[in-house]
């Protein structure tokens, strides 16, 4: 948790004290939006996966399919042919 906070820490000080291109070529608050943004969109798509690894050993797709059936959409999606694979 120490080191979490530190490297946050250490990373806004330099976003402020346009230390790095982003926050020197705009504004810093857009260069920390920016990197809150990619940090957030990351951890959506390591939730995903680890969701859809999680769903590929149920065998009956059809236990979720009126429950959650966005999940649903999205599982027959990835399972169809090798797209699981390509997204991995």
């Amino acid at each position: 948790l120490a080191l979490l906070l530190f490297s946050i820490v250490l990373v806004i000080s330099l976003i402020f004290s346009e230390a790095t291109k982003l926050s020197r070529d705009v504004s810093p608050y857009l260069a920390l939006f920016v990197m809150f943004f990619t940090l957030l969109w990351l951890a959506v798509m390591e939730g995903q996966q680890a969701a859809l690894v999680g769903l590929a050993p149920v065998v009956d797709h059809l236990v979720y399919r009126d429950s959650h059936p966005v999940a649903y959409k999205n599982t027959q999606l990835v399972y169809l042919g090798n797209n699981m694979d390509r997204y991995l």
